[in-house]
């Protein structure tokens, strides 16, 4: 096993964090191609299979809420161990399942799983990199990450040949290698003082995020909150993709995936292209600068929804602007975020994953409920967002570090 300082100059122990990370993308995008088989299969509507997406939105974010914070008291890797072994064993057992309501439990397991195992990611990166480090390093490993959504419903649609469990059987075989991978190759990367578990040492460490302030301001929550509503833009379309393309535009599964794969490479472009600025211009303006072409793409698809309500083309490429803006901002405010941190860091991640999970889960939902069968309410839903990410954010922000 490699110790921590020797994983400072591997690139591996990135892309190992990425693959990490995509545990979330994976668990949902796979699935999407098979969810009409779960509803036969199931004898259910579609409405009570999509509520397995927002029951793994609700896991991961419970997951995500007390992993970071326990990881400041137990280290890194037993938490990252856990937590695969829960993914593992939870994606295995919802192949047995002869009811909806079982599946609704298990998927919240293994997003408990889930996220449990990969909120430590970011974590492991402060651990690792000094502050001017950790925004390009995150956007690395978000670029591994990224991969998931081009792959997964493809893999999806593949393997629904084979039934919709193959799919479960997968993510069980996928859990299971990073297991093993872990257990074996990764070492532990936090340097804190190992402490006591009790509820109050949590509660201090949560109160230490929300009190963090650089130079007099709470900068660190003010970016907390613009990434959890931009996030809303993101769910709102992730909840929603399959109900636009499959039902909306009548795509078939394999036409689906790959409409969803092009989203997945337009995130990737965002990314990359947000890496690039981050060594030229400060986070602060890469985000406002962000936001402004958020919103100026959501009110494309937005006319587009009113003038063209059944142009694919006219849809797609708003969506496509759409996730590939938020795929820039995405690891630009996370490695703003987690760089003002000295201590407490596995809070901070837990905290801010777990608001950006909950809030982006409800403005998903809402799209969803609103939608009646048209693509404007989703649309207004993501405006709705991006505006209050714009209030959100603090002006002339200092730099992190």
């Amino acid at each position: 096993m490699r110790s921590a300082q020797a994983l400072r100059g591997s690139n591996l122990f990135l892309v190992f964090l990425g693959g990490l990370v995509a545990l979330g993308p994976l668990s949902i995008d796979a699935y999407m191609p098979v969810m009409p088989d779960m509803a036969a299969y199931f004898k259910v509507d579609m409405v009570a299979v999509n509520l397995t997406i927002t029951a793994y939105i609700f896991g991961g974010a419970l997951g995500q809420f007390f992993a970071g914070a326990l990881s400041d008291h137990l280290g890194r890797r037993p938490l990252g161990l856990v937590g695969l072994l829960i993914f593992t064993a939870a994606s295995l057992a919802v192949t047995f399942a002869i009811r909806i309501e079982q599946v609704w439990a298990l998927r919240v397991l293994q997003a408990l799983g889930a996220g449990t195992a990969s909120v430590i990611c970011i974590a492991q990166v402060r651990d690792l990199y000094r502050p001017e480090e950790v925004a390009r390093k995150i956007a690395n490993v978000t670029l591994v990450m990224l991969v998931a959504p081009m792959a997964a419903p493809m893999i999806g649609a593949t393997l629904a040949q084979l039934g919709w469990a193959s799919v479960f059987h997968f993510l069980a075989l996928y859990g299971f290698l990073y297991l093993l991978i872990y257990f074996f190759y990764v070492p532990e990367t936090g340097a804190g003082e190992r402490r006591a578990v009790t509820l109050r040492s949590l509660n201090n460490s949560y109160l230490a995020v929300l009190r963090h302030q650089v130079g007099g301001r709470r900068i660190a929550q003010r970016i907390m909150v613009f990434s959890a509503c931009t996030s809303g833009i993101f769910l709102s379309y992730l909840t929603n993709a399959a109900f636009i393309y499959m039902q909306h535009f009548d795509l078939s599964e394999f036409q689906f995936a790959a409409a969803f794969a092009a989203g997945g490479l337009a995130i990737m472009v965002g990314n990359r292209t947000a890496a690039k600025l981050m060594g030229r211009f400060p986070p602060a303006r890469i985000l406002r600068a962000a936001n402004a072409l958020h919103l100026g793409a959501i009110l494309s698809a937005l006319a587009g929804s009113l003038l063209f309500p059944n142009s694919l083309g006219v849809a797609m490429g708003a969506l496509l602007a759409i996730v590939a803006i938020g795929g820039g901002i995405a690891p630009s405010a996370s490695g703003y975020f987690i760089g003002l941190f000295e201590e407490d860091v596995g809070s901070a991640a837990s905290l801010s994953s777990t608001f950006i999970f909950m809030v982006g889960a409800a403005f998903g939902a809402l799209a969803t409920l609103l939608s009646g069968g048209s693509l404007t309410p989703i649309f207004l839903v993501m405006l709705a967002a991006g505006l209050l990410a714009r209030w959100a954010l603090p002006p002339q922000a200092p730099d992190a570090g």
